[in-house]
């Protein structure tokens, strides 16, 4: 035991929602780890969902959710498979997110070989089709492996904010010192 620092409390479970208060035991117990492993990731990811849809508002200071957790304990200890549950609903929204974007990427490039066949000459004046079509944004709501110049793109094309699950910390602080332009 480490003088100075106090007892560890227990994790209030009781103020979150009544369904995530289940999940988060549930899961506690069944991978067999701290319920504030869980609590913590589901908290992250429910931030992640809300995004910027919602604000904290105290006078006149308003403020989007962003909240970063990070679960240290040794290796072996059994984060990853405590966290990935919590962010599971997040993550299925994220691949339906993917695969609209990807598809809507598909038709903008249809469209726009279509613009370009109607600029080309064809022995006559070159066609006025009007303005270029606007590619779409790739939509996601979280991300993986990055670095930040890539991180500040993707954030431009999502508005509403991204979440990140980061398996190990030092994944995230190694990205800290990369520029890849």
């Amino acid at each position: 035991e480490l003088e100075g620092i106090p007892d560890r409390q227990p994790f209030p479970t009781e103020l979150l929602p009544s369904e995530m208060q289940e999940m988060i035991e549930a899961v506690a117990e069944v991978k067999q780890v701290p319920v504030e492993v869980v609590a913590s990731a589901a908290i992250v990811a429910s931030a992640t969902a809300i995004g910027s849809t919602h604000e904290l508002v105290s006078g006149s200071h308003r403020n989007r959710l962003s909240i970063w957790a990070a679960v240290i304990a040794a290796t072996g200890e059994g984060k990853s498979h405590a966290v990935n549950p919590a962010f599971t609903p997040v993550v299925r929204h994220d691949e339906k997110l993917c695969e609209q974007s990807r598809e809507e990427l598909k038709e903008y490039e249809r469209k726009m070989a279509k613009w370009k066949e109607a600029r080309q000459d064809g022995g006559a004046a070159p066609k006025d089709p009007g303005p270029p079509p606007e590619k779409p944004p790739f939509r996601q709501t979280l991300i993986e492996d990055f670095t930040f110049e890539a991180y500040a793109e993707i954030a431009q094309e999502n508005p509403r904010g991204l979440g990140c699950n980061i398996d190990e910390l030092a994944q995230l602080f190694g990205s800290l010192n990369q520029y890849k332009a």
